[in-house]
């Protein structure tokens, strides 16, 4: 590796038209973090001159960020056959139209190098899960490194179903929490729930009812406004505790779940950990109390989060 090093700083050149194939397997073998990275940098500076450079490893620290949607992920399936998967990047150019929508995903996905590496993921929305969930999962014995998943945050309702366009075609399993507006919105629309479907119908029914109680704004598809007086996710919260909501709402909830989909019937992932704000502070304390007074005694729905968490990594 220290060869490497060298060749990549003097940075021999070939003769006009030759390549030089530099295989190797593992190179992160027997190294500490930071010569890892310094590896990864020679080999990288090479492949940019007339070496073609092709390497297999198990650490996230020989991938870059930057090249993550360019990585091929080779696996064995149940019968021991070996798969070449399709990269990232043209996966999203098949799936996602429009350069913009494609460039927001790729930028999603450079933070995720775990995703390389994981049997399984795990796509949530918000700041609030990207915190909170690996504590939970480790106090609930379901920690992500255990069961080979990798946690991917997604930007909105509509982040995750096309996070979930781009695994599927790549070939990696995943599952997601979502936010109750999720099926009224983006999981009709993907076809996850018919938009006929008697719960949504009657659900619907029970969020115009609700409106007129709890004194919020519907728009033009009967659904919380955004700009309302009272915010979309508020209203969807009062929605949710009302006696009326309860079955109609478990109803969706365990039709998505078939399909993959964990919906938090409260509303949102807060409300079942009785966290009162979306705030760095409340995130720290809840993970303290978990670490101090145990998991059952800080979180109220306790036994629904431990289902979630097993349902999340089986």
């Amino acid at each position: 590796m220290a060869l490497i090093r060298l060749l990549a700083e003097v940075q021999t050149q070939s003769a006009v038209g030759q390549t030089t194939l530099l295989l190797i397997d593992e190179p992160e073998l027997y190294l500490h973090p930071q010569a890892i990275e310094l590896v990864r940098d020679a080999l990288k500076s090479l492949s940019m001159t007339n070496y073609q450079v092709v390497f297999s490893t198990h650490s996230s620290l020989m991938v870059e960020q930057e090249d993550v949607p360019y990585t091929n992920i080779v696996r064995k399936n149940v019968g021991g056959n070996t798969l070449v998967t399709e990269r990232i990047a043209e996966a999203i150019q098949e799936e996602i139209e429009g350069n913009l929508n494609q460039a927001r995903i790729l930028f999603e996905i450079y933070n995720m190098n775990q995703i390389l590496f994981a049997d399984r993921i795990l796509i949530a929305e918000g700041a609030t899960e990207q915190s909170v969930l690996p504590d939970l999962f480790k106090a609930c014995s379901r920690s992500f490194s255990t069961h080979k998943t990798a946690l991917v945050i997604a930007d909105g309702c509509r982040g995750i179903h096309k996070m979930g366009k781009i695994l599927t075609r790549i070939g990696i399993p995943f599952k997601a929490l979502v936010d109750i507006d999720y099926a009224f919105t983006t999981a009709v629309n993907a076809n996850l729930i018919a938009a006929d479907d008697t719960d949504i119908l009657n659900a619907k029914q029970a969020l115009a009812e609700s409106a007129l109680r709890n004194n919020f704004e519907l728009d033009g598809s009967n659904l919380p406004q955004k700009t309302g007086s009272r915010k979309a996710y508020i209203a969807y919260e009062l929605f949710a505790e009302e006696d009326a909501s309860i079955d109609l709402i478990s109803n969706v909830h365990e039709k998505l779940k078939q399909n993959g989909y964990w919906l938090w019937k409260k509303g949102a992932i807060e409300q079942h950990l009785s966290l009162e704000a979306k705030t760095t502070n409340d995130w720290i304390t809840f993970k303290v109390n978990i670490k101090e007074h145990g998991f059952d005694e800080t979180v109220d729905d306790h036994q629904n989060i431990r289902d979630m968490a097993v349902w999340a990594t089986s």
